[in-house]
């Protein structure tokens, strides 16, 4: 897993990988990764930028903890990077 994390870190903004860093097991950080990397996938792709939107940290989500869902996002549409 941390491989995996190392070859993707650009991908996540600095909080986004304190919060995936910060749940307890691995299986708890690997699904809190696959679950902000699905949200911009799915934030790039209505944008319609595709891959050209980098670096993906450029857009920024927190994920509400014990909720699975995302509390909001920032990046293009709202904080600069």
């Amino acid at each position: 897993l941390a491989q995996l994390f190392d070859s993707l870190k650009t991908s996540l903004s600095a909080k986004e990988w304190s919060f995936v860093r910060s749940r307890p097991t691995e299986p708890e950080q690997e699904a809190a990764f696959r679950q902000l990397w699905s949200l911009k996938e799915a934030y790039i792709k209505a944008r319609g930028d595709g891959l050209a939107f980098s670096p993906l940290s450029r857009a920024e989500f927190e994920i509400g903890v014990g909720t699975g869902a995302a509390d909001g996002c920032s990046g293009a549409g709202g904080k600069s990077a």
